[in-house]
C-alpha cells in the first residue's frame, strides 16, 4: 500500500486477542475454523460489530448462535472455499445489502443479550423453589 492510511482488500490474522477489535473495520467478516471440520469461531464478535457474517458449514460449537443469525438474514453460509469467494464477491459489490445483514446482525445480539444471566436467574428461582433441574 502507497498510502499508509488506505485501507487493505483483505486482513488475515493469526495471533490471540486482536480478532474481535478487528471486525470493526471489516466489510464482511469471514468466520474461519467452518470450512474444515473444526466447529468454527464465535460469531457474535463480528455481529456486535454489525458486520455480516459469513461462515462454513462446520459451526458444531456455535450451532445456535450460527442458525439464528441465519434465520434474522444476518448471516451466510457456504459449502466451500470456492463458494466463499463468490459470496463475497457479491457482498462487496453491494453495500446496502452488507448494511441490511450487519444491522440485522447487531440487533440480534442486542436483543440476546443478558441471556447468560436471565438462565442463570431462572435456574436459581428454581432451586429455591426446591424444583430439581
Amino acid at each position: 500500500m502507497d498510502d499508509e492510511h488506505a485501507r487493505p482488500d483483505v486482513v488475515l490474522l493469526d495471533t490471540l486477542g486482536e480478532l474481535a477489535g478487528a471486525y470493526a473495520a471489516a466489510t464482511v467478516a469471514f468466520v474461519g475454523g467452518s470450512l474444515v471440520p473444526a466447529g468454527g469461531h464465535n460469531p457474535i464478535e463480528p455481529a456486535l460489530w454489525a458486520k455480516p457474517v459469513v461462515f462454513g458449514p462446520s459451526m458444531e460449537n456455535f450451532r445456535g448462535v450460527a442458525r439464528a443469525l441465519l434465520d434474522a438474514k444476518a448471516a451466510f453460509q457456504v459449502k466451500s472455499s470456492q463458494a466463499l469467494g463468490i459470496l463475497l464477491a457479491a457482498l462487496l459489490s453491494d453495500p446496502v445489502a452488507c448494511q441490511r445483514a450487519g444491522e440485522a446482525a447487531r440487533q440480534l445480539v442486542e436483543r440476546e443479550r443478558g441471556a447468560a444471566a436471565r438462565s442463570a436467574a431462572r435456574l436459581a428461582a428454581l432451586l429455591e423453589e426446591g424444583v430439581t433441574p
